[in-house]
């Protein structure tokens, strides 16, 4: 099948409509975007990114639809960082996010896989071994540091290194990461800092190709065009390993040409990728938001000194959407209960895209729990 041209302008308009960013009045826990998860770093994030595709902005609400009141779980999950997921794909998520292979294993652990090796221990037997103890020790409420520290005490030095900055022996943070989904452990959302619970509730067994391949249709259902490369970007892992799991739902795919390059979209979503309505609302999204976890970034943001400004390695921004577009980014800036947020524009907001930009922002005040809110416009 020959490659369907689309504009950039669809698939944005593709990636708001699958993720609820035009809509209003949707139940946090019925949002799409879950099924890949919305990342929650910095903390708080999750519950911005849920405010911002259903219109709720009483924080009570909010955090109602959290475990154990709620069906919606915190956990470390997709690239060991921490997400909000519905709690009935904690069995998806435990099997479908073990690596397809020893690359892909490797791929996920960088450099530490390499040490790993050198050892003769498979990366992915060590993953399970740190989440059998993790399953034995959390009973109840414990401290990310706490688990650290006694899972140290059953490991050989080769998976608890000496830690020079912390003074003790634990293990390293991406594993212990890893690890914890299958260990069928969730964050207490009320806590401070990271503890964890166990799940308490049954774990749907998930047969691992199965839980993989449902994992990728779901990231390209909710992107709409993409590639390998941005697969691998999703899952933490690099494009060559990820093969396999792109090949699992290959048979599903069709090619397109976005912005002049060739990517792949479900078969079943080619209509709704043609003809997704242009988005009406101005948004404002939490750093990481899986919206931006495109294939090609230079899709988003054409200009390299704005995607300079968008993805930074550390100390991300929030992202302003403005009729179908990354039209600016915005920092929040807390000085007791009173919240600035500074927008910045790459390109001239209408009268009535800054007054939702206001509007968003005392939302975001809301459930951040200010008293006062203030926003603050400059240009890029």
């Amino acid at each position: 099948m020959d490659a369907v041209s689309v504009e950039p302008a669809q698939v944005f308009a593709y990636r708001a409509l699958r993720h609820d960013l035009d809509s209003q009045g949707a139940e946090p826990e019925t949002l799409g975007a879950l099924e890949t998860g919305l990342q929650d770093t910095p903390p708080g994030s999750a519950l911005l990114a849920v405010r911002a595709r259903t219109g709720v902005d009483d924080p009570e609400r909010l955090r109602a639809a959290l475990w154990p009141a709620g069906p919606l779980v915190l956990l470390w999950s997709v690239r060991g960082a921490a997400h909000l997921h519905h709690e009935d794909d904690l069995g998806l998520l435990a099997a479908g996010l073990r690596p397809a292979g020893h690359a892909d294993a490797m791929g996920r652990l960088l450099a530490y896989g390499t040490e790993l090796e050198a050892a003769g221990i498979e990366p992915d037997d060590a993953v399970d071994t740190i989440a059998g103890h993790m399953r034995e020790i959390v009973t109840g409420p414990t401290p990310k540091g706490d688990l650290s520290g006694q899972v140290a005490g059953h490991l050989p030095r080769v998976l608890a290194p000496w830690c020079e900055g912390c003074g003790v022996f634990h293990p390293q943070d991406q594993i212990f990461r890893l690890a914890a989904v299958r260990a069928g452990l969730v964050i207490d959302p009320g806590a401070k800092g990271v503890v964890f619970r166990p799940f308490g509730g049954p774990v749907a067994e998930v047969e691992p190709d199965e839980a993989r391949r449902e994992l990728v249709r779901r990231l390209v259902r909710r992107l709409g065009p993409t590639a390998p490369a941005g697969l691998a970007d999703w899952i933490g892992s690099r494009p060559g390993p990820v093969r396999a799991l792109w090949d699992l739902v290959a048979d599903e795919l069709v090619p397109v040409k976005a912005g002049g390059r060739k990517a792949w979209i479900l078969e079943a979503d080619l209509d709704a990728l043609r003809t997704a309505p242009e988005p009406e609302r101005v948004r404002l999204l939490p750093p990481g938001d899986v919206l931006l976890r495109g294939w090609d970034k230079k899709l988003l943001v054409p200009e390299q000194a704005l995607r300079s400004k968008v993805w930074k390695p550390a100390g991300a921004p929030g992202v302003v959407l403005a009729r179908g577009e990354v039209a600016g980014i915005w920092r929040p800036r807390a000085n007791g209960a009173r919240l600035t947020i500074t927008v910045i524009a790459f390109r001239r907001l209408s009268a009535s895209e800054r007054a939702e930009a206001g509007r968003e922002a005392a939302a975001i005040g809301a459930v951040r729990g200010a008293k006062d809110v203030t926003v603050v416009h400059e240009d890029a």
